[in-house]
């Protein structure tokens, strides 16, 4: 055989193809893929973000729920210092106060802590408050709770105690005074 003779498409070796010329469009296969490439990458980003606000929020929340705790910490302990119980002394000073001023006033005792309004009973309540304020460095709601009654309670039953004293209806117990101190 000559090469006159051979034929073009026996030039070629069996199982070749001849190279296409590039195509100026990206197959659709390929779009699809980076589509999802792109879809899923987004997907875990904002799962990402999601996730690290959840844990900053979680973080802000413990964070929030430990002031809480503190704050609930120092308010108590303001209050244990404010108004501790009295110790076992106090209390006998008290009641011999109770006990005088029952006797002053013509009161039962149970009648200068309580609720009645009968009589003497607030004059020697009010007594008793004044007297605990100015013979001690109690707080008001210290002397309250003493008392069972509220620290305005006390506030009020102190001014008018003082007008009376000013008024000279009431005469200002200074040996009280010196015998609590001491």
């Amino acid at each position: 055989m000559t090469a006159l003779q051979i034929l073009p498409h026996e030039l070629v070796p069996t199982g070749y193809r001849r190279p296409r010329p590039p195509s100026p469009v990206v197959p659709r296969d390929r779009l699809l893929s980076q589509a999802q490439r792109r879809a899923i990458r987004a997907a875990a980003e904002e799962a990402e973000k999601e996730a690290r606000e959840k844990a900053r929020l979680e973080e802000l929340a413990r964070m929030q729920e430990e002031n809480r705790k503190r704050i609930l910490r120092e308010q108590e302990l303001r209050m244990q210092l404010a108004c501790p119980d009295p110790t076992a002394t106090q209390k006998q000073k008290i009641n011999l106060k109770i006990l005088q001023l029952s006797a002053l006033y013509d009161v039962p005792e149970r009648d200068v802590v309580g609720p009645s309004r009968k009589g003497n009973s607030p004059k020697a309540r009010q007594h008793l408050c004044w007297w605990l304020k100015e013979s001690t460095q109690w707080s008001l709601c210290r002397i309250g709770r003493v008392l069972g009654r509220d620290h305005t309670t006390i506030m009020h039953a102190i001014k008018v105690h003082q007008k009376r004293i000013d008024a000279g209806e009431v005469e200002p117990d200074a040996v009280d005074r010196a015998w609590w101190r001491g």
